[in-house]
Formats: structure tokens, sequence, C-alpha cells
């Protein structure tokens, strides 16, 4: 039980100074990487200033213009007009049919 205690305690330490966490609490160990790309920038910086000649600027590239296409839109046909439809004539209504009175029942 001691031995695993003390490697639960080991790895945790060990995780935790290897991996360093963003506004980590602990205060891990600080990272190699951006010192190693602090280095890089400084080189090429030191370098450029070196050149003994500034670098040319590159040109503008003219865009050619593109030539308008006429376009013909076809013209649309003219529709023919419905001849006229006769009315018809009026049907005239029907007498009123007399009502039939009641038979009373015997």
């Amino acid at each position: 039980m001691f031995y695993k205690v003390v490697f639960a305690i080991v790895v945790s330490f060990a995780l935790t100074s290897a991996l360093p966490i963003p506004g980590d609490i602990g205060g891990s160990l600080p990272s190699p990487l951006g010192d190693i790309i602090k280095q890089i920038t400084d080189l090429l910086d030191s370098l450029k200033a070196q050149l003994p000649v500034p670098l040319p600027e590159v040109p503008e590239v003219p865009v050619p213009s593109v030539p308008e296409i006429p376009i013909e839109l076809p013209t649309i046909p003219e529709v023919p007009t419905l001849p006229e439809v006769p009315t018809l004539p009026e049907v005239p209504t029907l007498p009123e049919v007399p009502a039939v009175p009641e038979i009373p029942s015997a």
C-alpha cells in the first residue's frame, strides 16, 4: 500500500511538472518550446538585418479587364387574344308548382 501511494505521488508530480498548463496555480516548470521559438525568431530577424541589399518589392500585376459580352434577350411573342364568348340566352324561369293539398288520413 505504501508503494502505491509513493508511486501515485511521483507520477502526479512528474506529470504536473512536465506538462505546463497556462494559469496553473502550482507553477509548473517553464516550457522550452517558447524559448526555442523566440531564438528562431531572433535569428531570422538578425539574418534579415545582415542582408546587404534590401529585398526587392514585387510590382503589382495588372488585372486584365473583362470585355462586356452583349446579351440579346429574346422577344416574347404576343399572346393571342381569346375570342369573345357568346352570351347564352336567358333561361325562362319555371312557374311555381302549386302546393298539393294534404289528404286527411282516415
